[in-house]
C-alpha cells in the first residue's frame, strides 16, 4: 500500500510536470505567432489563454472553477491515500483526476485563466490542453469501472439464482430416490400377510 501511494504520488507530479512545461512551451514560443501545424488535418498548436470551461463557457467565473476543482481533487486524494481503493487499477483514475486538476489549478490561481494549446482541425472541438487529456482520461476510466462493476453484479445475481434453481432441482431428486417402502406404505409385515398360509395335508 505504502509503495502504490509513493509510486501514484510521483505520477501524479510527473503529470503536473509535464502540463507546465508544455504551458510554458506555449507562452514562450506559442503565444507570440499563436498557431503551429502539429499534424497537419489533424490536430495543431493554437494559443488560446481561456478564463472559462470548455468552448468559453462561465468566462470570467474562475472562482466557481477554483473551488469544484479544489473539491474534485480532494476526493480523490481521499480515496487514493485513505485505502479506499482495492485493485491498483482504481488508482490510474484518481491519479489522472488529481494531476490535471492540479496543473489547471496552478494555472488558475496563479494566472486567472488557463493556457490551452491543443486544438482539433478535423472538427469543432474546444482548445484543451495536458491537463485537460489527464482529467478526461480519469472521469472517462470512472465511469468504465462503473459499467463494468454493474455488469459483473448483473451477472452474479443471475449466476446465484441459477445456483439456487439447480440446487432446489438436486434435493427433489435425492428425496425421490431415498423413499422406502415402509415411507410408501409397503412393510414386512403386509408383505407376509400376502403370503398363502400352507396347510399340512
Amino acid at each position: 500500500m505504502i509503495i502504490l501511494a509513493i509510486l501514484s504520488t510521483l505520477a501524479i507530479a510527473a503529470i503536473v510536470a509535464a502540463d507546465q512545461l508544455v504551458k510554458l512551451w506555449a507562452v514562450n514560443e506559442l503565444a507570440a505567432v499563436g498557431t503551429k501545424e502539429f499534424i497537419p488535418g489533424f490536430i495543431r498548436f493554437a494559443y488560446l489563454e481561456n478564463d472559462g470551461a470548455a468552448f468559453g463557457i462561465l468566462a470570467d467565473h474562475r472562482w466557481v472553477f477554483i473551488a469544484v476543482t479544489i473539491i474534485m481533487v480532494a476526493v480523490a486524494m481521499f480515496l487514493l491515500y485513505s485505502g479506499r481503493l482495492r485493485k491498483p487499477l482504481q488508482y490510474i483514475p484518481a491519479i489522472c483526476i488529481i494531476g490535471g486538476g492540479i496543473g489547471n489549478l496552478i494555472d488558475r490561481i496563479g494566472k486567472g485563466y488557463v493556457v490551452d494549446m491543443f486544438d482539433f482541425e478535423f472538427m469543432d472541438f474546444a482548445v484543451f490542453n495536458v491537463a485537460d487529456i489527464f482529467v478526461c482520461l480519469g472521469a472517462g476510466l470512472v465511469i468504465l469501472y462503473l459499467i463494468v462493476d454493474e455488469i459483473q453484479l448483473h451477472r452474479a445475481a443471475a449466476s446465484g439464482k441459477e445456483e439456487a434453481r439447480g440446487g432446489t432441482d438436486d434435493t427433489d431428486g435425492i428425496d425421490g430416490a431415498a423413499e422406502t417402502p415402509e415411507a410408501s406404505g409397503i412393510t414386512s409385515d403386509s408383505r407376509d400377510e400376502d403370503k398363502p398360509v400352507e396347510q399340512d395335508d
